[in-house]
């Protein structure tokens, strides 16, 4: 059944993003977004995306941050509150944040972050 193969993909990928493994992350969701279509795929996309784009930053890229985030957060704005149990306006939130900090990063050719201020993502509680 692919809903629970994509909630264990999701469970996986939040575990790990949790722990600042984000090119982790964006692997596990990438493996599932392929079996996916409509607002899961569209979920799968944004989040691989704001992983990918937290991973560039680790990587000291922030112009891949900035570019990705920015991606991340249109596909991820488009999915209802709520999907999956996921806390996206949170996650919105705080990725446009660090979308922000990654373009004043590129401006001003710099490469150090807080890692303490990284995001996580959460699921809702009921």
């Amino acid at each position: 059944m692919m809903e629970k193969e994509l909630a264990e993909a999701l469970d996986k990928g939040i575990e790990l993003f949790n722990k600042q493994e984000f090119y982790e992350a964006h692997e596990i969701w990438e493996v599932q977004w392929n079996e996916e279509q409509g607002d899961e795929r569209r979920l799968l996309q944004g989040l691989i995306q704001v992983a990918a784009g937290f991973y560039k930053l680790q990587t000291g890229m922030p112009s891949g941050t900035y570019k990705l985030l920015y991606k991340g957060i249109e596909h991820l704005e488009l999915v209802k509150d709520g999907a999956w149990g996921l806390e996206l306006p949170r996650l919105l939130e705080e990725a446009s944040w660090w979308r922000d900090k990654a373009k004043e990063m590129v401006e001003n050719f710099a490469t150090a972050y807080d890692k303490d201020r990284l995001p996580t993502l959460e699921r809702k509680s009921h």
